[in-house]
């Protein structure tokens, strides 16, 4: 009986044999399509080309901007230093000025977008010079928020 159960389970690793619950993928032909459809199936199929665009590099870095800020902010509550409050003070206006911006290219209208651009840009980099203010002549970021939790 195990034998038997061997020689299934290497049949269908080699795939001589298909299990009755699945079926066979359709295979595709890119030779036979036309120019149009092989130039969306390579780009589709491909991707390298998107981890080398100016979109892939910007979204690579919005990801690594959110996970130093998801280990920074624990940190900095428990070991306070300055390095880890300037770099919350950077980076998390950065995080918050990329998500809004992309609300606004969204939903905010074409004509008041430029506007709406150059309000934000001057609110985050408000921001950060007030929290690197903050950290450079008072308490830092995290021993402020610390302060916020234990007022009475």
């Amino acid at each position: 009986m195990a034998a038997g159960s061997i020689l299934v389970a290497r049949a269908l690793c080699r795939g001589s044999l298909s299990p009755m619950w699945t079926k066979p993928l359709p295979s595709i032909n890119v030779l036979a399509m036309s120019s149009p459809k092989k130039q969306l199936m390579s780009r589709s199929l491909s991707t390298s080309t998107v981890a080398k665009s100016s979109s892939g590099k910007h979204w690579f870095s919005e990801r690594i901007v959110s996970v130093a800020i998801m280990g920074l902010i624990p940190a900095g509550l428990m070991y306070p230093n300055p390095i880890i409050d300037y770099s919350i003070a950077v980076l998390l206006p950065l995080h918050i000025h990329w998500g809004i911006a992309s609300v606004v290219v969204d939903y905010v209208p074409k004509s008041i977008q430029m506007v709406t651009k150059v309000f934000l840009s001057t609110l985050t980099l408000l921001t950060v010079g007030g929290l690197v203010y903050l950290t450079y002549t008072d308490v830092g970021v995290c021993n402020a928020v610390r302060m916020l939790w234990t007022i009475n």
